[in-house]
This record gives C-alpha cells, sequence and structure tokens, in this order.
C-alpha cells in the first residue's frame, strides 16, 4: 500500500488500491502523491478516475466495486438501486468492514440523512424527501443476518 499519504482525495484511492497487490509497500512522499494525483486526474479526467474508484473501490463482505456491492447486498445492479440503498452502499465507503458492523448491531440513519443532504445536484426538496426515507430505512438482511453475538473484546 501506499504509506505516509493520507486517503482523502479520490485519486489517491485508486493509486492505493492499485498498489495493493505489489509484493512490497510503497513508500511514497506528500510531493509524490500530489504529483501522481495531478498526472491522474489531468490523464484521466475526474469523471473517469471516480467511475475507476467505484468499480474497484472495496465495499465490505470481500466484494469489489459498486456492481458486486450491489449485486451482493440487494441483488441488483447498481443502475437498479434505489436512492437509499445508494446512499447506503456510499456509507461504506469510509471503512467497509465498521461500517457493515455498526448496521449490523447499531443501525444509525443519521450519517445516512447526512450525505443525502449533502447529494448535488439533486434539488433541495428530493434531498429532504430523501432524509425522510432514510430515517425508516433498514440495512439489507444479508447486514442483518451479522447480528449473532458480539466477540468479547480483546
Amino acid at each position: 500500500t501506499l504509506r505516509g499519504v493520507p486517503a482523502g482525495t479520490v485519486e489517491v484511492r485508486v493509486l492505493r488500491v492499485g498498489y495493493v497487490e505489489q509484493k512490497r509497500p510503497v513508500t511514497v512522499t506528500a510531493g509524490q502523491a500530489a504529483t501522481l494525483d495531478f498526472e491522474l486526474d489531468r490523464t484521466l479526467g475526474k469523471a473517469r478516475v471516480l467511475q475507476l474508484y467505484l468499480s474497484i473501490a472495496p465495499w465490505g463482505d470481500g466484494q469489489c466495486g459498486a456492481e458486486a456491492a450491489a449485486l451482493h447486498y440487494f441483488g441488483k445492479r447498481a443502475a437498479a438501486l434505489e436512492a437509499a440503498e445508494a446512499v447506503w452502499l456510499a456509507s461504506l465507503l469510509r471503512n467497509p468492514d465498521l461500517e457493515l458492523e455498526r448496521a449490523a448491531h447499531t443501525f444509525d440513519p443519521t450519517r445516512l440523512m447526512t450525505i443525502a443532504g449533502a447529494l448535488r445536484p439533486l434539488p433541495r426538496w428530493r434531498r429532504e424527501d430523501l432524509q425522510l426515507e432514510l430515517g425508516e430505512w433498514h440495512p439489507p438482511p444479508v447486514v442483518t443476518a451479522r447480528r449473532g453475538p458480539r466477540a468479547a473484546p480483546s
């Protein structure tokens, strides 16, 4: 993995996932990361970098890519997801395993409502409707089935 570089941008996340297959860790300075970030963005463009990231990003449960995650969690293609389902998948990107654990045991829609409130270019009324919908929404059965006894802290 890339060491010493915060994964603050989608470009750096794409680079990190791309380096996962390396046999040995790659140490990159912040300046080198900025150069790689700039070149990736200049070469591919923001839309393509985002598309690339969403096709390779880890989504938990061994799933990589939005299409695989949509099929795994909801049994349908990513293009067929409801808005609430897409927002829930987006909420996993920060730390999929931790977010899945939280969703299985102590699901709180507050974070989903925050994400929905930031969605652009949805009109404000649609974001507000989506936030209300998410207040009643629950994770898919494949996630809630994990609700067995929690492991004792080590």
